[in-house]
């Protein structure tokens, strides 16, 4: 069993920029995009997560805060070797246990539809009709993860 470590992810760290090379080989690169011609100036107000062995990136995430106790979770990846080893899951249930502990009561997200199963296997919920989003599907989902 690989060793796994979770931690949240300083802005404009070292790991930070492990993370956008992630997020840009994995999510942006395979549709002839590039996460470096979009504005991220943004995410120094946003929160980065990551799961790593040792000190490579298995995957990573980004949560960014929305009203009411919400927040929206984009750009999760995952590199190609730890894929479907329980990687993904571990940072989507850890990143969890941080929201709640910060009183955030539902995560939003924009799930590509070649992940849809993915999240609903985590308890995400479908909503609205699928749509267009970096050129391929996606479909809204949410999930609510603190009741009071």
């Amino acid at each position: 069993m690989l060793m796994r470590k979770f931690l949240e992810i300083a802005h404009d760290s070292n790991q930070y920029r492990q993370a956008c090379l992630l997020r840009n080989a994995v999510l942006r690169q395979p549709l002839g995009l590039s996460l470096y011609d979009e504005d991220l100036d943004a995410e120094a107000s946003y929160r980065h997560f990551g799961v790593f062995v040792g000190n490579e990136l298995a995957g990573c995430l980004v949560i960014i805060p929305l009203e009411s106790n919400k927040v929206q979770l984009k750009q999760m990846a995952v590199e190609d070797e730890f894929r479907g080893k329980g990687f993904g899951r571990l940072l989507l249930e850890e990143v969890q246990e941080c929201l709640i502990a910060s009183g955030v009561k539902e995560i939003r997200l924009h799930a590509r539809e070649t992940a849809l199963g993915f999240y609903e296997r985590l308890g995400f919920v479908g909503e609205g009709a699928r749509f267009l989003e970096v050129s391929i599907p996606h479909q809204v989902m949410w999930k609510r993860i603190r009741q009071d």
